[in-house]
């Protein structure tokens, strides 16, 4: 738990600090860099964690699951440069886009580690790396940005710093609680990444609808707004990110008993829908009467005219966090091949719904296309659910 909070959070430490020491147009361009590096990390990850930490009968090694990783890493960054040159943007915002993947690329690389922790039931220590690091992260960010007040200088001291700290403390924690680890086989290789191949078509796309508003609003209005609209989102996002401190842990025991207890696989997801539904409800609830007012005082904005935005956005967000959770309990049973097929045509649909509702309604369209696009993911997610849990029952 403390180890999400501190991934969770760290989103929020870092826009705030961008925002408040480098200006609202500097915090426009890093939060769509963000946003853009956020997506690009489906990629550096390529879906490998739930399988990997699901991968409970050791089907591939940790050597295996490290190569691939390797690979997707370094694509991650080439498509963050490729992109930013073909969106035409200037050589800075290319650089912070550039550096800001990076920056995002240490969460894969540190990610391989933790999914061969919780594979071999080392969920503790797994927190512990994450919030290591995380917090050696944020202070450095924080330390570079006030000493230098230049962005790219501090992005770039914090990826150094960052991913040297990574390696050390995840090599050695791996490597003292799972011994020697078996060698490479290529042949296996190309198989994971066939295998994960629609995990992470379907991640990508998930983010993408979820970021499809911020790139409307990149195209029709300003980078202010684009600062306004992701100071504001901020919340719904980090609520996402919760609900990994829920969905996380648990991953390999639902997948064993998935396999083996019926009754246990449907009580836990049972009690698991339940907390994200209880805490969407105070999360709404506390938004409303303090969110906003509490954004204000750390981003040094005002939010004043956005309060029913910021009411919709927190009820996409819990929906959101319902949606990660079909998600993975369903990569969980095996049955990641359906969700590839939903996304597609989510994305199909919402891409140009969301910018026809940007340039007509603004920030207000955004925001009630991020609401009903999640909302229409989770209905559909939750029939495929109960449909393949009625299916085992009569099967």
């Amino acid at each position: 738990m403390i180890g999400s909070v501190c991934y969770s959070a760290s989103s929020f430490y870092y826009l705030m600090l961008v925002t408040r020491i480098c200006g609202v147009t500097n915090g426009g361009i890093f939060a769509l860099a963000f946003a853009t590096a956020q997506l690009l990390l489906t990629f550096g990850r390529y879906g490998m964690r739930t399988y990997q930490a699901t991968d409970v009968k050791t089907n591939y090694t940790f050597t295996e699951y490290g190569g691939s990783r390797i690979i997707t890493c370094v694509g991650m960054v080439i498509f963050a440069w490729i992109y930013s040159v073909a969106a035409g943007y200037s050589l800075y915002k290319i650089q912070i886009f550039v550096w800001v993947t990076a920056l995002k690329m240490i969460d894969a690389v540190e990610d391989v580690f933790h999914g061969e922790l919780q594979r071999r039931h080392q969920v503790a220590l797994m927190g512990e790396m994450l919030a290591a690091r995380n917090l050696f992260s944020c202070v450095v960010f924080g330390a570079a940005i006030i000493v230098s007040r230049d962005l790219k200088i501090t992005c770039i001291v914090t990826v150094v710093l960052s991913l040297i700290f990574a390696l050390m403390i995840n090599r050695s924690a791996v490597f003292h609680t799972c011994g020697k680890q078996k060698g490479l086989r290529i042949q296996s290789l190309g198989k994971l990444f066939v295998i994960c191949f629609p995990i992470f078509i379907s991640t990508f796309l998930s983010l993408y609808l979820y970021n499809i508003p911020k790139y409307a609003i990149d195209r029709y209005m300003t980078e202010d707004i684009q600062t306004y609209y992701s100071i504001l989102f901020m919340p719904s996002f980090i609520i996402t990110l919760f609900s990994e401190i829920i969905t996380k842990p648990v991953l390999t025991d639902i997948s064993v008993s998935w396999e083996k207890d019926g009754e246990a696989f449907c009580k836990s997801v049972r009690r698991i829908y339940l907390l994200i539904a209880g805490g969407t409800v105070a999360v709404v609830l506390g938004g409303h009467f303090i969110g906003r007012w509490i954004l204000e005082i750390f981003y040094g904005v005002s939010l004043e005219k956005y309060k029913m935005h910021f009411i919709i956005l927190l009820l996409g967000g819990g929906i959101s966090a319902a949606v990660y959770i079909s998600y993975n309990i369903l990569i969980a049973i095996r049955f990641e091949k359906s969700i590839i097929v939903v996304y597609l045509a989510a994305a199909a649909v919402a891409t140009p719904a969301t910018y026809f509702l940007v340039r007509k309604m603004g920030m207000m369209g955004a925001a009630w296309s991020y609401l009903v696009t999640c909302l229409l993911l989770e209905i559909i997610f939750g029939s495929i659910l109960l449909w393949k849990i009625k299916e085992k029952k009569h099967g």
